[in-house]
């Protein structure tokens, strides 16, 4: 019997009705997960925190992806990082040393025996005006169709799940459509193999979550045509995504949300472009 971890975090954001300027802000809404053997939760975390302290990064402070970037945007404006910015321990710190880590921190999940990601992604320029609660139920049954697909190869495997917390309506429509989804399944699955009741895990708390937050960042960042989030997924999210057989991506460790083939396409050119 394999008892799994998976751990799930979200990049940009997602709104029903979305104007020009929410659209620059936030063109891509991403959510990740992944998820490995309980045994190898341990020793990740273990690297995890000597990365930490090989960078001179605080042991007690939570890094997050888009502090690399808020960093820069304070070195290029000359605007002061203030004690309201949840970054303000870094104030001193050299964002392109932060983005190192970020790399090297992502690669710790090749160090791994079994472990796979999942990113399920809507385009928010094309998408349609659908409820948030709706649209995050999408992603969640998305990611739950995933894991269950893999924890059945063998009968005895469960996977318990943790997801970063969003808000507190948020938080109880996630919990709430998990719930339903695993009483009563889908048109495609049963859910005999992810534990009954979806954790919410403080990132602060979590390397899972902590990683699953730099994932999602990682892949926002490539989608956006940036070299960070490109510079990762060579280096390490295309050998840990989910893929089918023949190696194909699109589909099975990548899922557009809801369903386009536009989308697919489009999110397939930039992954390519990754190389050039």
């Amino acid at each position: 019997m394999g008892i799994f971890f998976s751990f799930s975090d979200e990049n940009g954001a997602y709104e029903w009705w979305r104007s020009s300027k929410f659209l620059r802000a936030h063109p891509w809404y991403v959510r990740s997960t992944v998820f490995f053997k309980a045994l190898e939760w341990k020793p990740l975390e273990t690297s995890f925190n000597n990365l930490k302290s090989q960078y001179d990064l605080p042991a007690n402070n939570e890094i997050k992806w888009s502090f690399a970037w808020s960093l820069k945007s304070h070195r290029k404006t000359g605007k002061p990082i203030t004690e309201k910015d949840k970054y303000y321990f870094l104030k001193n710190y050299d964002p392109d040393k932060l983005e190192r880590f970020l790399v090297e921190a992502v690669a710790l999940l090749t160090n791994i025996s079994y472990c796979k990601v999942i990113f399920t992604v809507t385009d928010n320029k094309i998408c349609p005006r659908i409820q948030e609660s709706r649209l995050l139920r999408m992603h969640l049954q998305e990611s739950m169709q995933r894991l269950e697909m893999d924890m059945e190869q063998d009968e005895e495997n469960l996977c318990v799940p943790f997801i970063d917390p969003v808000s507190r309506q948020k938080d109880k429509t996630l919990r709430e459509a998990y719930s339903e989804l695993y009483r009563n399944g889908d048109l495609y699955k049963r859910y005999s193999h992810i534990k009954d009741s979806l954790n919410i895990e403080y990132s602060h708390h979590s390397v899972g979550i902590q990683v699953a937050d730099f994932l999602a960042g990682a892949f926002g960042s490539l989608l956006n045509e940036r070299d960070l989030g490109r510079e990762v997924y060579r280096r390490t999210i295309h050998e840990i995504i989910r893929k089918k057989a023949d190696g194909q991506v699109s589909g099975y460790g990548v899922r557009e949300v809801p369903g386009n083939k536009r989308v697919r396409a489009a999110i397939v050119e930039l992954m390519q472009g990754a190389y050039t």
